[in-house]
Order: structure tokens, then sequence, then C-alpha cells
């Protein structure tokens, strides 16, 4: 990015450098008209730009598994290549995200803007969620444009505390919104597991994609294992939970 300009309201301008093949610089100007905020509830985030060309597109990252839900096919073979690279990376222990975009008619774009200026006469406790839904009515029927892998290193001495706790005898949990892939691989480059443990894998949903609560988890895991108090160390790792369902399992333990 060369430059980031705010300008009215909630846009700015952003301009890209893209070197040619004759070396010299070509300066595209973007827009920036709306951002969809990330939530861990959401667990994506999306922005609305207008284009160099003049043309209309919305952007929208995020994770794999909520992604594919919103692509307008997501059977295509360079839907599934992406979607395999990701897996693969998340067992790597690589922390990922899927980009997806979509654009848009200057129809769709005028009738959009005029909701999100009806928006703004709501009483002030509903405009912030009056104004999420409107940008999340424009998240679908995406299209694939790659995915993304980055390695979030340990802190030092992470994996030596772990694993003193355990030989302690100290119960130790880790809890986590990643992949399941993701989580097991920490989990054995932090030291909260190792290779002569059984690892156990529950799902967060049923067939029906309904989701467990945390309570239901640990009744399974205690019928499991007979009740951890049984068990000589303990180490458990639940991943693919959103903040309060993080806060739910703290409380059950």
């Amino acid at each position: 990015m060369v430059s980031n300009e705010p300008i009215e309201g909630d846009r700015s301008k952003v301009v890209l450098g893209e070197r040619q093949l004759d070396g010299s610089m070509e300066y595209l100007e973007y827009e920036v008209l709306f951002q969809v905020e990330f939530s861990s509830a959401r667990k994506r985030m999306s922005v609305l730009c207008k284009m160099p060309d003049g043309s209309f597109k919305i952007f929208t990252k995020g994770a794999d598994n909520i992604l594919l839900a919103l692509l307008k096919d997501r059977n295509l073979p360079q839907v599934r290549s992406t979607s395999d690279l990701i897996t693969d990376c998340a067992a790597l222990g690589l922390r990922t995200l899927l980009m997806s975009s979509r654009s848009l008619s200057l129809q769709e774009v005028s009738e959009w803007q005029q909701k999100i200026e009806a928006n703004k006469y709501l009483e002030l406790d509903l405009v912030d969620q009056a104004q999420l839904a409107l940008g999340e009515s424009l998240e679908h029927d995406l299209e694939i444009v790659g995915g993304t892998a980055i390695e979030d290193k340990l802190q030092e001495a992470v994996g030596d505390t772990l694993s003193v706790l355990r030989l302690a005898g100290v119960r130790t949990w880790v809890l986590t919104g990643d992949k399941v892939d993701t989580a097991i691989r920490i989990g054995h480059a932090c030291k909260l597991l190792s290779g002569q443990m059984h690892t156990v894998v529950i799902k967060e949903r049923r067939n029906d994609g309904t989701p467990f609560s945390a309570k239901e988890i640990i009744n399974v895991l205690e019928e499991q294992y007979h009740v951890f108090k049984k068990m000589q160390y303990h180490a458990q790792e639940c991943s693919c939970m959103s903040p309060a369902s993080r806060c739910e399992a703290a409380d059950e333990m």
C-alpha cells in the first residue's frame, strides 16, 4: 500500500502500486466504501470497494468453513483444490484463511447505500445491528480468490512449562478457536499432547448441524475416560470454540 488517505464518513482511498514489465510503476486508486467488521461469531470480515475502473466489488476473508458456505459454487475445481490446500496447511499448524469476492452492479450498490442512509435514523441502540445485517446481506454468491497460511510461533518456554505442569499432575486445558487440525498440531508443538496419548476428537456440531453445548462435550469426555480424576496426567484441548463457548467451558471446569 502506497497511501491510505481518509476521506468523508467511513470511506478511505487506498492507492496501490503495480510494477509493469518495463520496470515502471502504475498506481491504481481503490475507494473503500464500507467495512463489515470481523467478530468471533462471524469469523469473517468484508470490505466494499469502488475499483479503479469504476466497478464495485466486495472482498471477504475468513475461516474456510464459513467462506465455503457463502460461495456461489463450492464444487468448482479451484474451490476444491484451495480447500484441500488450506486443510493441509492447517495440519501443519498454520493459521489459515480463505479469501473471496463478488462484483456488484451500480443499481445494487445504489439501493444498498439508500438502506445504509435510512438506518442512520433508527434508534441509536439499533443502528449497529442494522448496519451489520445490511453488510452481511452482500456476503453471498462469492467467488474464491485464494487462501493464506501463516505461522504463529509460540512464545518461549510455553512447551516446557506445560510439560512440567502435566508431570506435576496439574490438569491442563487449552481453549482455542482454531481448526481441529491446527489445534492438534499446536497441541503437540506446545507439548500439551504427546505421541503416547490417545487423542479423542469430538466435533462441535451434530449431524443435523446443531451445535453441542460445552457441558455436553465435557460430559462425553468424562464418559470416554471414566472421569478425568482416574487419569494420572491430564491434558485437554478444545478447538473451534467461540469466546462465549470458551467461557462456558471454563465455568464447567
